[in-house]
This record gives C-alpha cells, sequence and structure tokens, in this order.
C-alpha cells in the first residue's frame, strides 16, 4: 500500500517543481533543501508533476527553454577549450619542450575532447528541438492474390502469342523460323503474301 503523502511533502515537492522550472538543476535543488542525493530532487519534481496531471504545454516551453540555455552554456565553454591552446606538461607540472628545438609540446587532447562535446551538444540538441524528423519509409506489401493475377496475365499472354506463332507457321513455315521474342508481336504482319505488280 502507498504511503500517503504529508502536507509538508507535498508543499515541497511543489517548490522542487516550482524551482525546476526557474531552471534550477536537481543537484541545486537538492542542495536547498538539504537532500544527500540529487535523484530526491528528480522524484519530488516527478511526485508534483504526477499529482498535477502532468505538464502543462508552458511548463514543458519552460523546461526546453532552460534545457537549451544549459547546452548553450556547454557549447561556449567547449569553444573557449577549442580556441585556447594546451601544452604538454611534465609530472611537476612544468611545460613539456622539444628534445631538439626546444619548443613547447603541443597538447591535442583537450582540442580533441572539445570537438567531441560539441558533437554531442549538438546532438542532444537536435533531439530536444526534432530537427531530425523520423524517417519515413515506403513498404509495399505484395499478397498472394496480386501474385497469382499476375502469373494469370502472363500465362494469357503467352498463350496468345504462341497462338500468334500458330497461326504464322501455317502460313509461312520458313517465316515462323525468323521470329524473335522480341519481334513477336508483329507475327501478323511477317509471312503475308506479296503484292504483285500488274
Amino acid at each position: 500500500m502507498t504511503r500517503r503523502r504529508s502536507l509538508e511533502t507535498v508543499e515541497r515537492d511543489a517548490q522542487a517543481a516550482a524551482m525546476y522550472r526557474r531552471g534550477m538543476s536537481y543537484v541545486e535543488i537538492a542542495k536547498h533543501f538539504g537532500w544527500k542525493a540529487h535523484t530526491s530532487a528528480r522524484d519530488a519534481v516527478r511526485r508534483a508533476t504526477l499529482e498535477a496531471g502532468g505538464l502543462t504545454r508552458d511548463d514543458a516551453r519552460e523546461i526546453l527553454a532552460h534545457q537549451l540555455a544549459s547546452l548553450q552554456d556547454m557549447r561556449r565553454h567547449a569553444w573557449r577549450v577549442l580556441a585556447t591552446t594546451h601544452y604538454v606538461t611534465t609530472a611537476s607540472g612544468k611545460v613539456a619542450t622539444h628534445p631538439e628545438t626546444g619548443a613547447p609540446l603541443v597538447d591535442t587532447g583537450p582540442v580533441l575532447g572539445a570537438i567531441d562535446r560539441l558533437v554531442r551538444i549538438a546532438e542532444h540538441e537536435a533531439k530536444l528541438t526534432g530537427i531530425f524528423a523520423p524517417t519515413r519509409a515506403r513498404i509495399d506489401v505484395i499478397t498472394e492474390d496480386a501474385v497469382d493475377r499476375a502469373i494469370a496475365d502472363l500465362g494469357a499472354e503467352i498463350q496468345r502469342r504462341e497462338a500468334a506463332l500458330v497461326a504464322l507457321a501455317g502460313r509461312s513455315p520458313a517465316a515462323a523460323t525468323m521470329i524473335s521474342a522480341g519481334d513477336r508481336h508483329e507475327a501478323g504482319s511477317i509471312g503475308a503474301p506479296a503484292e504483285s505488280g500488274a
């Protein structure tokens, strides 16, 4: 049996949901209420949302705007890392240098990591905004009846052409041997007696 929440818990859940809609993270909400884990804040927001009958359209828009703004902040930080030159450091914290030229060694790791993070941010943003809609595919279903009809039509066509060949062979056996598969539709005109000149 589900335990009934106290009025204090209901009010606190509602406050947590309001804070979440204003843009606060679960970690920030948990810290505000003195909860040890951010999952407590998440559960509180979910309980308040279910009690209210789900998110309204305005609530959903606020949450989406907050998440997109957070992604934009992350993007700015990633670009800052990408635009900065990073150097390889030794265990003692000194910049490592090339053994021959003495030039500082550039560390490409942070730059590659920033590029990877920018790609992930873009993918998450695309999912939130629905930029990449599911691809629609057309599927043609061929039924057994359609196959039977196609076979019957093909059989009738073969019989019609064979009948034309038989008729032609009766008039001119030599002409029948000259008929190719692609010329059978012209069978009625091949082998007809030529008109003699006056």
